[in-house]
């Protein structure tokens, strides 16, 4: 869980970097890509936000449940990241030469958030067959 946390704030940090540099180049696009920009920047911030709050106060037993919260919502912000990125490349022409980087992270962060989903949900499930086998 630790390693998957480094690696949503990383991929947050990225996200929050590549917002903020393309930033100029979708000033002089419609008002759909600007606030697609500002989405944009917002999940990065939330990734790196959640990412660095988890692991400042530890992962301790006490925060296993929110743990599968931040999963689960670093799922929803991946998904919500690749469409936003979707709208800037197809909408704003002088930022193309950007998004498919952050199609790329964005599309990485949904696989690897997915993959340990699927990955818990499996080690759920086979030790709860474990337990009721005799």
């Amino acid at each position: 869980m630790t390693m998957f946390l480094g690696l949503m704030g990383i991929v947050g940090l990225i996200l929050t970097i590549y917002a903020f540099k393309i930033a100029p180049d979708v000033k002089d696009c419609d008002s759909k890509t600007q606030n697609a920009l500002r989405g944009l920047l917002v999940m990065g911030v939330i990734m790196l936000s959640v990412s660095s709050t988890l692991f400042a106060c530890g992962m301790n037993n006490a925060y296993r449940g929110l743990a599968n919260v931040f999963i689960v919502l670093m799922l929803i912000v991946g998904i919500t990241t690749i469409s936003l990125s979707s709208i800037i490349h197809g909408a704003c022409e002088k930022a193309r030469g950007d998004t498919p980087a952050l199609i790329t992270v964005s599309v990485i962060v949904t696989v690897m958030t997915g993959g340990f989903l699927m990955y818990k949900g499996y080690k759920s499930v086979k030790g709860n067959n474990q337990k009721m086998a005799f």
